[in-house]
């Protein structure tokens, strides 16, 4: 699995722009003493699926927002950026601890790129609430929008050695003024690499008053990941649910199922194939224990039947979650449900036993077969949920 970095790009227009300068901080790795407690009532949103749920408190991520500071960002408009991006941060717990809190650093730039703090900076949400107590200080005022230099400074930024978890998905947030062609790159093949790599980018686009939309970013944006206040509707909770679809993903080495859609999720949960054999009751021990507290597979449809099948080898057999307390009682899957799809072959289900293998015949079909639970042994799969804001996982993300 690629490493997914996530590029929140806060677009920014407005036409009468000032022109004065100001100097940039220094890149920091020491965080300023707290001096007002920071109180704010959280409360869960909808999760991405129903196997990722969405706290924002208990967000996991490590997010570098790189913010646009050239003349098309008045000092105004940067401090109206800067309290949506703070409203949203101000739900989340900013951290150092290992576990699921979230860790945050900022790049400002406009010709130039200067990093303020990287991701060993804050400590808490108070630190960053004083920090920038009056973000307009970080407005530089030139003309000019590096935003494929804000892209490779924050990738640099994402060192391991910088405060980066290797557990966490990464964040890159860009808030931009405008997009300026001239003597810089394009910053779509920069986009692009950072995606190709497992990177998304969630582009936001703020139009101010007199403003006029930003070209380009929507093409900068992974699919799905694209916010605007161009109708006046765009509220920190679709940040918040952007991140939350970020922190919706499989660890190394689990296949996701159902990921695509609107926003890349594994709407269908993450799977992993052991490929030498087991009987059926240490299966479910091996899949609890060893692969996130994981079951068999339960195989709901031919789409998840076909998905199941392409973990294994033409002619393999393999244990599904399906099994029944005795001959005669009902069948059941392993979460409790009832069984509604089938694919039992001739004479199936027999009285041979009370667990279920599958048979990939040619062609790739499957065929179920009643079998005793302990007198055999078959390869399986374990299906689990997500690592998400309800889950967290410490498995390095390859």
């Amino acid at each position: 699995m690629h490493k997914s970095i996530i590029l929140t790009l806060f677009a920014v227009v407005y036409v009468n722009a000032q022109s004065s300068t100001i100097g940039f901080t220094a890149i920091s790795t020491q965080e300023p003493q707290a001096s007002t407690a920071w109180l704010t009532s959280v409360g869960p949103t909808s999760g991405p699926t129903q196997n990722c749920d969405c706290s924002p408190q208990n967000i996991w991520l490590d997010i570098l927002f790189a913010i646009d500071s050239s003349d098309a960002m008045t000092s105004g408009g940067l401090d109206s950026a800067m309290s949506y991006i703070l409203s949203a941060l101000a739900r989340m717990t900013i951290s150092q601890q290992i576990g699921q809190y979230t860790r945050v650093g900022f790049i400002f730039y406009s010709a130039n790129t200067t990093v303020q703090s990287d991701l060993r900076y804050f400590n808490s949400t108070d630190s960053l609430f004083d920090t920038f107590n009056n973000p307009s200080v970080y407005w530089q005022g030139d003309h000019g929008t590096n935003i494929e230099g804000a892209i490779k400074a924050a990738t640099t930024l994402f060192d391991t050695s910088k405060g980066h978890r290797p557990n966490t998905k990464k964040v890159l947030v860009i808030l931009a003024s405008s997009y300026t062609n001239g003597d810089y790159h394009d910053p779509i093949q920069a986009a692009t690499t950072f995606k190709n790599d497992g990177g998304k980018i969630i582009a936001i686009e703020y139009v101010q008053v007199h403003g006029a939309q930003v070209p380009n970013l929507r093409d900068i944006a992974s699919p799905g990941y694209f916010l605007s206040n161009s109708q006046q509707d765009l509220h920190v909770n679709d940040l918040i649910q952007l991140f939350c679809y970020a922190n919706c993903f499989c660890t190394t080495n689990y296949l996701p199922y159902g990921n695509g859609g609107a926003y890349d999720v594994p709407m269908g949960g993450c799977y992993y194939a052991v490929t030498i054999t087991s009987i059926e009751r240490l299966t479910e021990t091996t899949c609890f224990r060893d692969h996130l507290n994981g079951t068999l597979p339960v195989i709901e449809d031919i789409g998840k039947s076909n998905f199941i099948n392409n973990l294994f080898a033409s002619r393999s057999q393999y244990w599904i979650g399906l099994k029944r307390a005795s001959t005669g009682s009902p069948w059941q899957w392993v979460d409790g449900s009832s069984m509604s799809y089938q694919s039992w072959g001739s004479g199936e289900p027999s009285s041979n036993g009370n667990c279920v293998m599958a048979t990939i015949q040619s062609g790739f079909s499957v065929t179920w077969y009643a079998k005793d639970c302990t007198a055999n042994d078959y390869m399986y799969a374990c299906q689990t949920t997500p690592c998400s804001t309800g889950k967290y996982c410490t498995d390095t993300i390859s």
